[in-house]
């Protein structure tokens, strides 16, 4: 008699768990933001991975994130003083593993008085190294688009800049920041990862 009511409570505990997981799994849905496709489990970094999507039809080009990351607006980002106050013509897509003002990942039109557009690539470079230590200086083709990268420390921080032209002949900017970088390796390797991830699509 005992043994069949702890079988009677096992089971129930059981169920419930199992319950309370479809739960969360159905209240969590899909990531919110201009995603695509499925979640994708790959093997990344000693483990399982689940991925989103972004494509952006308009401009001809694709990255992943993960899953779980929030996706934000530029009125979010310029709340936050993630980006100057009158970023949102030039929003693109943001993403990030905590709050608008963390670690964030963005993509941006770059402004036609923007310097970049004014000067070389390398005077570009220099004006950073000005005010930052510059840990890398690249020029990635892997994508299927050619776009020069720079990455440099801002205080503890760690930022990367890439540059890419896409159709219609637009320049834009794919920037991420990981704050307190030292401490906060998984989420350089994730930002990384998606910077990597970037393919051109369509014509």
């Amino acid at each position: 008699m005992v043994f069949r009511q702890k079988s009677i409570w096992l089971i129930a505990v059981l169920s419930i768990a199992a319950t309370g997981s479809l739960y969360i799994y159905m209240r969590r849905g899909p990531v919110t933001g201009p995603m695509e496709g499925p979640a994708v489990s790959e093997e990344k970094d000693g483990g399982d991975v689940e991925k989103r999507t972004y494509t952006n039809e308009r401009y001809g080009f694709r990255i992943e994130v993960p899953a779980g990351w929030k996706t934000f607006n530029a009125f979010e980002l310029e709340e936050a003083g993630a980006v100057k106050e009158g970023f949102s013509p030039y929003y693109i897509f943001a993403t990030g593993p905590g709050g608008p003002g963390d670690s964030t990942f963005i993509i941006s039109l770059v402004p036609e008085g923007d310097y970049l557009k004014k000067h070389s690539w390398r005077s570009f470079v220099r004006e950073i190294e000005k005010n930052h230590r510059v840990v890398h200086e690249m020029v990635s083709v892997a994508s299927g688009f050619e776009v020069n990268k720079v990455g440099y420390m801002s205080g503890d921080d760690y930022v990367e800049e890439g540059y890419f032209t896409v159709k219609g002949g637009e320049l834009l900017r794919m920037r991420f920041i990981v704050r307190s970088s030292k401490k906060n390796t998984k989420t350089f390797l994730q930002m990384k990862a998606i910077a990597g991830s970037l393919l051109k699509v369509g014509s």
